[in-house]
């Protein structure tokens, strides 16, 4: 997927299970889309790049199986709506790295699994009150924190974590 058309006027859109790759810009600045759905993905995988949601008034994302992300630096830029991501537990994501720049509404962040390493969260928007995450082991790197100034939000940690490691 190249380009979303940035005037349609539907809120919700299914990626269809024909598409294999996400390209950066995908979602560039997309007037009326609401909700994204990223399906699963039974049989191969399906790559998406890094700031493929930006300047969106995008107020939801489900990301689904098979899905694979080297990278999440800026994945959603400045989409001052967004309130919720969901990944599905086998969504494959290398890197964890400011995925959120300047999206001052999301409430809600779930890690999937199978994320490897926490870079750094970025500018966390003051209004997240919920960061699940439910694997087996995470390093967090310095610059991961998980507070904005002053207000903190409840990191979840699920019954899967065998270690938690901060540096």
């Amino acid at each position: 997927l190249y380009q979303y058309p940035k005037y349609k006027t539907d809120e919700e859109f299914s990626v269809p299970n024909t598409v294999t790759e996400i390209r950066t810009y995908a979602f560039y600045t997309v007037q009326h889309l609401k909700k994204i759905i990223i399906p699963d993905k039974e049989d191969s995988t399906r790559k998406i790049a890094s700031e493929f949601v930006s300047h969106a008034n995008i107020e939801e994302v489900y990301i689904g199986k098979g899905s694979y992300f080297s990278s999440t630096f800026y994945m959603f830029n400045n989409c001052t709506i967004l309130r919720s991501v969901t990944f599905h537990d086998d969504v494959e994501i290398y890197s964890v790295a400011s995925p959120f720049s300047n999206c001052i509404s999301l409430e809600s962040y779930y890690i999937p699994p199978n994320t490897s390493i926490m870079q750094n969260l970025g500018s966390i928007p003051t209004s997240l009150k919920n960061l699940y995450y439910n694997a087996t082991d995470l390093t967090i790197n310095p610059g991961g924190g998980l507070s904005s100034g002053t207000k903190k939000c409840t990191l979840t940690i699920g019954g899967n974590v065998d270690s938690l490691h901060f540096r």
